[in-house]
This record gives structure tokens, C-alpha cells and sequence, in this order.
């Protein structure tokens, strides 16, 4: 009981990406800059890891797509790492009928326009 009445109540907007609305256009800078630009390096070694080192992942065959969710994608620069790595480990050593998704999904609809500005921009489909 006492813990229930120290914390206060969550706003009614909670977790529904009101926040980062807001500071959308301008996330990548700041996130860029208070992190020193360390967060690129994280999100590369994650797509690694994801991946393989071969790009494993892509070349597990099957008559499926493989299909990748980026989950709080945010501005969608991992999604945007996992487009480009599926480009890279698809483009001649799978069948036509076969492709690879990425899915990135975010509570915050102005990330997600900002990330599909990045997307086109990147040339990859969204």
C-alpha cells in the first residue's frame, strides 16, 4: 500500500507515443548527439547478431519469407540496417519468389513517418 500511494499515477497517454510525436523530427540529432553517436555501433553488432555473420538468417530456404519484427522501431534505423542486410544476402542467392520482410512497428506515428522518410531515402520499400 504504501508503494501504491508514494508513485503517482501513470498519465492517460502512457505508452502510447504522444512523447515522441513530439520530438520525432528531431530524435535521430539528439539521440545521436547525447549518445555520441555510440547508438550506431549497438544497432550494428544487434543486426549482426540477428543476422549472422553470412546473413544466416536469409539463407534458411523454405517456401516462407523470413519475416523480422521491429518492435519500437522508433525512426527505423535498425529496421533500416535489417532492410539493407537482407538487400545485401538476397540479392543473388535466393530464389525470386523468396523475400524478406521487415516489419517495424511503433506506438509514435510521427517516428514511423520520419522512419519512412528515411526509408525511401535508403531506397529500400515500406
Amino acid at each position: 500500500q504504501l508503494l501504491k500511494s508514494a508513485l503517482p499515477a501513470p498519465p492517460s497517454d502512457f505508452g502510447s507515443g504522444s512523447m515522441f510525436d513530439h520530438i520525432a523530427p528531431r530524435y535521430d540529432f539528439i539521440n545521436r548527439a547525447l549518445a555520441l553517436n555510440l547508438d550506431m555501433s549497438w544497432r550494428h553488432k544487434l543486426v549482426e547478431v540477428v543476422v549472422g555473420k553470412e546473413g544466416e538468417i536469409f539463407k534458411q530456404g523454405g517456401d516462407d519469407d523470413i519475416r523480422i519484427l521491429d518492435l519500437a522501431t522508433g525512426t527505423a534505423d535498425v529496421a533500416i540496417l535489417l532492410g539493407k542486410a537482407a538487400s545485401h544476402y538476397t540479392s543473388s542467392t535466393t530464389p525470386s519468389k523468396y523475400k524478406p520482410v521487415i516489419i517495424g512497428l511503433d506506438p509514435s506515428q510521427n517516428m514511423i513517418s520520419v522512419g519512412n522518410d528515411k526509408i525511401t531515402r535508403h531506397n529500400l520499400s515500406n
